[in-house]
């Protein structure tokens, strides 16, 4: 990122655009965890909790 942001610094002549493209792309990242993150793991954990009560009940037939 180092050699970006030097990049950067030598197109706009300072650092700030260097924090704004930074704080831009924190914001996507917490906007990728909310609206991607969050369902793919509720999505992921759902699934387990069905996984787990076929192999109880699979578990219960086999005694």
């Amino acid at each position: 990122m180092v050699p970006v942001a030097s990049i950067v610094v030598a197109k706009f002549g300072n650092w700030d655009a260097v924090f704004m493209v930074t704080a831009a792309v924190n914001a996507i990242a917490a906007l990728m965890a909310l609206f991607v993150l969050k369902p793919m793991r509720a999505r992921f954990v759902a699934e387990a909790k069905v996984a787990d009560e076929a192999a109880n009940v699979r578990a219960e037939v086999a005694r």
